[in-house]
């Protein structure tokens, strides 16, 4: 009988074996992970946006549109049989009022903002607009603390006919129907026309 030899039949123990007794003896060195610097990361710069425009204004036509940059509106009730006072301005107090400035003022019998609609009361207009010399167009930059510039405002004893369109969601809108406006330096007249959206307060 030939006797059998283990080696043979397990060939692939052999060849494992072998593999591993290389390894140990050549002393293959083990790889070591390089380290990678992660830069720190860049602050992202935002450039801060305008302020939205307001909504509300007062536009006056005397020959060319003037338009206010704001518009504040309040009805004044007082009692007893004293009539109410529709005030409608495009600025909140005087420390504030810039150039070109505007108001209107009515009279009414109306005490709610919303019995207004759809009716045309009289008003005194005044709008004063910027004049060409460089004047101070704002109460902040005039050590008087007066605003100069061109004057224009109803003429005595005349009233201008504004209708009031809306009042909703603390907003008022009118426009200016019909009236006149005279220069205060000049006597110029000029024909009425404009509208306005205020804040309503």
């Amino acid at each position: 009988m030939v006797p059998v030899c283990h080696y043979a039949i397990e060939p692939r123990r052999v060849l494992l074996g072998c593999a591993l007794m290389v390894l140990t003896i050549c002393g293959c060195p083990e790889e070591k992970a390089e380290t990678v610097a992660v830069p720190d990361p860049v602050p992202i710069q935002t450039t801060p946006t305008a302020a939205p425009p307001s909504p509300y204004f007062i536009e006056i036509n005397v020959g060319k549109p003037v338009k206010t940059t704001d518009c504040q509106a309040q009805l004044l009730t007082f009692s007893g049989e004293r009539s109410s006072v529709l005030m409608v301005k495009s600025y909140p107090d005087t420390q504030q009022e810039t150039l070109p400035s505007a108001m209107l003022q009515a009279h009414v019998s109306a005490r709610d903002p919303a019995s207004l609609i759809g009716t045309t009361v009289k008003a005194e207009v005044y709008l004063m607009t910027a004049n060409e010399t460089g004047a101070a167009s704002s109460r902040s930059g005039n050590t008087e603390g007066a605003l100069s510039g061109v004057t224009w405002h109803t003429p005595p004893g005349e009233l201008a006919d504004v209708k009031i369109t809306a009042v909703e969601n603390q907003q008022i809108t009118g426009e200016i129907v019909s009236g006149e406006l005279i220069n205060t330096m000049t006597t110029q007249r000029a024909p009425l026309k404009g509208r306005f959206t205020g804040l309503l307060q």
